[in-house]
């Protein structure tokens, strides 16, 4: 079995002065070592992985500049042999 997911997030800084933003997202995370779970080529590296000790988090921190937008490209993948449940 396999799970792709994948996503984009946009930032829009509107103002004349630069705004410093976290962008927290996460991925599932797995007990059973025949589950795996990988971040998909194209993902923006996070800053901080399991941020804060909270397994799954992905933190991106940027400094939005003024009149500026961001993207951050995000996705993962959920693989398991065919009879686990999720």
């Amino acid at each position: 079995y396999i799970d792709e997911r994948t996503f984009l997030t946009r930032i829009t800084n509107g103002h004349s002065f630069g705004i410093p933003i976290t962008i927290e997202d996460q991925v599932p995370v797995s007990s059973d070592e025949r589950i795996r779970v990988e971040l998909l080529s194209g993902t923006k590296s996070p800053d901080r992985v399991d941020d804060d000790e909270r397994p799954g988090i992905h933190a991106w921190t940027l400094l939005l500049e003024p009149n500026s937008r961001e993207e951050i490209q995000f996705g993962f993948r959920v693989t398991s042999p065919k009879g686990i449940s999720r």
